[in-house]
């Protein structure tokens, strides 16, 4: 009995090369490299809206800011760029990192931050800024915890989903462990050496600054 052929039954496009670095999977290593060099622009576009106090300036302005940074290179170029591509938008792998990110750093940055005003000392400092948006539950008390510098500002939610693609793929690129695991070997012990190191860093930082006042804009470990 011949087999049913249904017409959603359409080939699979993806294709498959590989390679030392980035993904096997086409459609993935393309993303690697468009968000690898996105990792400098996150940078110079941080810096032009803080040096020149846009994102101070006001509620607006903070987010804006926040979608300036992240929304056209990440999100409107490979919807641009793959238009014409096999794949729906949808199911390219890209817009599904796109939406991984977004429900991350949602958790990260409303619950998560709480953690780092208490263990690292990490501080906001937006004196223009009304609209916070971060865990009452899991926060500090409310009454206080703006003159403490503790209030999250609405501008760091989509700001932090850029600035999350070159914490991923700047990791991908330098941890032995990730290139182990795709290739079935055995990572190599300066992998895991170099990952606590790089904790032990941002722990001595945060304790190196103690009791240091944020500047207006800048997130800063005190």
């Amino acid at each position: 009995m011949a087999a049913t052929t249904y017409t959603d039954d359409a080939p699979d496009p993806r294709s498959f090369t590989p390679r030392k670095w980035l993904s096997d999977n086409d459609d993935r290593a393309w993303a690697e490299r468009l968000y690898l060099a996105y990792i400098p622009v996150f940078f110079v576009i941080s810096a032009i809206t803080s040096r020149t106090g846009f994102s101070l300036a006001g509620d607006w302005q903070n987010l804006l800011a926040g979608f300036l940074v992240w929304l056209p290179f990440c999100v409107l170029l490979p919807l641009w760029l793959r238009r014409k591509h096999p794949l729906p938008f949808w199911k390219q792998w890209w817009f599904k990192f796109q939406l991984y990110l977004v429900v991350l750093i949602f958790f990260l940055t409303y619950f998560g931050t709480e953690y780092f005003f208490d263990t690292l000392g990490m501080r906001y400092n937006y004196p223009n800024q009304t609209w916070f948006f971060d865990s009452v539950l899991l926060g500090p008390d409310q009454a206080t915890a703006l003159a403490d510098y503790k209030r999250v500002p609405l501008g760091m939610y989509p700001i932090s989903v850029g600035f999350f693609h070159g914490l991923s793929y700047r990791r991908d690129c330098d941890d032995p462990r990730v290139h182990a695991a795709r290739r079935g070997r055995q990572p190599a012990r300066g992998g895991l050496c170099a990952g606590r190191g790089r904790r032990r860093a941002v722990l001595g930082l945060a304790r190196d600054n103690a009791l240091r006042q944020p500047a207006q804009g800048q997130l800063r470990l005190v």
